[in-house]
Protein backbone atom coordinates (compact mmCIF):
# COMPACT_ATOMS: atom_id res chain seq x y z
CA UNK A 1 0.00 0.00 0.00
CA UNK A 2 1.02 3.52 -1.13
CA UNK A 3 0.34 5.60 2.09
CA UNK A 4 0.53 8.94 0.19
CA UNK A 5 -1.97 7.94 -2.11
CA UNK A 6 -4.19 5.99 1.17
CA UNK A 7 -4.11 9.62 3.09
CA UNK A 8 -4.72 11.00 -0.46
CA UNK A 9 -7.93 9.34 -0.56
CA UNK A 10 -8.75 10.04 3.15
CA UNK A 11 -8.11 13.62 2.73
CA UNK A 12 -10.49 13.77 -0.20
CA UNK A 13 -13.10 11.52 1.39
CA UNK A 14 -13.40 13.33 4.56
CA UNK A 15 -13.66 16.61 3.18
CA UNK A 16 -16.37 15.58 0.79
CA UNK A 17 -18.22 14.00 3.82
CA UNK A 18 -18.10 17.29 5.05
CA UNK A 19 -19.56 19.23 2.06
CA UNK A 20 -16.49 21.33 2.08
CA UNK A 21 -14.38 22.60 -1.39
CA UNK A 22 -10.81 22.47 -1.96
CA UNK A 23 -10.96 26.23 -1.63
CA UNK A 24 -12.78 26.05 1.91
CA UNK A 25 -10.58 23.17 3.63
CA UNK A 26 -7.58 25.53 2.19
CA UNK A 27 -9.24 28.45 4.24
CA UNK A 28 -9.80 26.39 7.00
CA UNK A 29 -6.64 24.78 7.41
CA UNK A 30 -4.34 28.17 6.24
CA UNK A 31 -2.70 26.19 3.09
CA UNK A 32 -3.72 27.21 -0.54
CA UNK A 33 -6.17 25.69 -2.69
CA UNK A 34 -3.32 24.11 -4.89
CA UNK A 35 -1.57 22.43 -1.93
CA UNK A 36 -4.71 20.48 -1.19
CA UNK A 37 -5.64 20.07 -4.70
CA UNK A 38 -1.48 18.30 -5.12
CA UNK A 39 -2.28 16.52 -1.48
CA UNK A 40 -5.23 14.75 -2.90
CA UNK A 41 -3.71 13.55 -5.96
CA UNK A 42 -0.99 12.33 -4.17
CA UNK A 43 1.58 14.97 -6.10
CA UNK A 44 2.61 16.26 -2.45
CA UNK A 45 4.36 14.63 0.47
CA UNK A 46 3.40 16.54 3.53
CA UNK A 47 4.50 16.46 6.83
CA UNK A 48 3.04 15.63 10.09
CA UNK A 49 2.64 19.06 10.80
CA UNK A 50 0.44 19.84 7.60
CA UNK A 51 -1.73 16.62 7.86
CA UNK A 52 -2.51 17.78 11.68
CA UNK A 53 -3.56 21.13 10.21
CA UNK A 54 -5.69 19.30 7.67
CA UNK A 55 -6.85 17.19 9.97
CA UNK A 56 -7.89 19.75 12.73
CA UNK A 57 -9.48 21.53 9.66
CA UNK A 58 -11.80 18.78 9.45
CA UNK A 59 -12.52 18.10 12.79
CA UNK A 60 -11.08 14.73 13.13
CA UNK A 61 -8.34 13.14 15.04
CA UNK A 62 -4.88 13.10 12.72
CA UNK A 63 -4.96 9.23 13.21
CA UNK A 64 -8.38 9.30 10.87
CA UNK A 65 -6.24 10.19 8.16
CA UNK A 66 -3.98 6.79 8.51
CA UNK A 67 -6.92 4.78 8.97
CA UNK A 68 -7.40 1.66 7.09
CA UNK A 69 -11.42 1.55 8.14
CA UNK A 70 -13.87 4.07 8.35
CA UNK A 71 -12.93 5.37 12.00
CA UNK A 72 -16.25 7.16 14.15
CA UNK A 73 -15.56 10.46 15.87
CA UNK A 74 -18.76 9.88 18.33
Amino acid sequence: MDIIKHIAGRIKTERLKRGLTQEELAYRSGLSRTYISYLEIAQRNPPLKTLQRIAHALGIDISVLFASEPVSQE
